[in-house]
């Protein structure tokens, strides 16, 4: 398995020098979630064609599809005409000189090592010796199918109401999946994800998920986009009766 993660990694990292390349020439580094969904399709293919075809590892493309799809989608529609995220640019400011040379490496080969633990789960999945679906397959898919309707309804509420407030930079949406969490997306995001460890039907597969969970509710994720409202009033009122992360009825 750790020849088949180097060889995976291998690809991986050349990908993301192409990316760095193009957000170089963009002069936005925030271009680089467009590339995070396909890369993890990099490693299924890697898996794929190393492993062999397998009935559980088709599955596992054919979900993989589904999100890769999505979510690349979606963000594409959502930069267009947009300037750098405010996250990448606050990073790009902190560097100072020399601010493309560092982030090859605090940016782009970072996250080309968070991306291979993120998609362990697949190379886990493709190792698997051959076995017949069961119920753990099932759970592992409908898991899958709710966590991707939660952030494709949670990306759509948010991208309509920023569409029909366009003029209002300050606002934030609370209705919806958005009263009952702050980040709605990024729960389904990390529930489709145990969905898929559920397929590697091995405890292994279940890294990607916690790991993915905790860069989302205490690295990259929530912490980074809760600065740009620090100090709102309005935010910190949504703040104390809104759950972060797992949906649940606010607070009175």
């Amino acid at each position: 398995m750790i020849q088949i993660f180097l060889v995976n990694y291998s690809f991986v990292f050349l990908y993301f020098v192409l990316l760095y390349l193009w957000c170089v020439k963009r002069n936005d580094f925030s271009l680089i979630d467009l590339g995070w969904a396909l890369g993890h399709f990099i490693v299924y293919l890697g898996s794929f064609f190393q492993y062999g075809p397998k009935q559980r590892t088709l599955l596992l493309g054919f979900l993989l599809l589904f999100w890769v799809y999505r979510l690349t989608s979606y963000l594409i529609r959502r930069s267009r005409n947009r300037a750098e995220d405010f996250r990448y640019k606050k990073i790009r400011e902190g560097m100072g000189s020399n601010a493309n040379v560092k982030a090859f490496y605090r940016i782009f080969v970072l996250q080309s090592v968070m991306l291979m633990i993120t998609s362990f789960v697949i190379q886990v999945t493709a190792s698997q010796p051959v076995t017949e679906l069961n119920w753990l397959d099932g759970l592992g898919v409908l898991t899958f199918f709710v966590g991707f309707y939660i952030e494709h309804k949670a990306d759509k509420q948010v991208y309509d109401y920023k569409k029909e407030n366009s003029q209002a930079k300050t606002k934030f949406l609370t209705s919806g999946l958005w009263k009952y969490s702050r980040h709605p997306n990024y729960f389904g995001e990390a529930l489709l994800w145990f969905g898929i460890a559920c397929l590697s039907q091995n405890w292994l597969g279940f890294i990607s998920p916690v790991f993915l969970t905790f860069l989302l509710v205490k690295v990259s994720g929530i912490p980074l986009l809760e600065v740009k409202y620090k100090g709102n009033k309005d935010y910190e009122i949504y703040k104390q009766k809104t759950s972060a992360f797992i949906p649940w009825f606010p607070k009175n």
